[in-house]
């Protein structure tokens, strides 16, 4: 069993090495190259299909706009009542929505740092917009678990 651990510390200390050495060289040349970096265009040139997809756009634009309207109208609903919600709620509501989970999930210190944040919002006058952001990102999540 010790031999595993002594294997797996040399592991991750190559991996730590490489990628510094990675890192330095990237820097190296970076710094050393005056011209922008592009693709090849032999690359780049056999995936010509902005025009395909310009036409695709196009054909769902005429003939599926009331769907994607609906979702659209649907998610718009959803997030200004979320958003809504969340501007009128007290701030103590919100901080300790946001501290619980981070404490039972992240222990003492994301709960600390939690509050600092909540505490942070409000006072450089942010609360507002940050609540917002809230929002969006939750509704985000959801739908992107969905």
């Amino acid at each position: 069993m010790l031999n595993a651990s002594h294997n797996t510390r040399l592991f991750r200390n190559w991996i730590i090495v490489a990628s510094v050495i990675g890192f330095i060289a990237s820097v190296v040349v970076v710094r050393n190259i005056s011209e922008v970096s592009a693709l090849p265009t032999t690359i780049s040139n056999p995936f010509q299909f902005a025009d395909w997809i310009n036409s695709a756009e196009d054909w769902l634009r005429q003939h599926l706009k009331w769907f994607t309207r609906m979702i659209a109208s649907g998610i718009g609903t959803v997030l200004f009542a979320v958003e809504d919600f969340l501007i009128k709620a007290p701030w103590l509501f919100v901080m300790m929505f946001l501290t619980l989970p981070a404490l039972r999930f992240g222990g003492l210190p994301l709960a600390f740092l939690t509050v600092a944040g909540v505490v942070f919002w409000g006072g450089v006058g942010m609360w507002g917009a940050t609540m917002q952001t809230l929002a969006l990102m939750g509704i985000s999540v959801i739908l992107s678990v969905i």
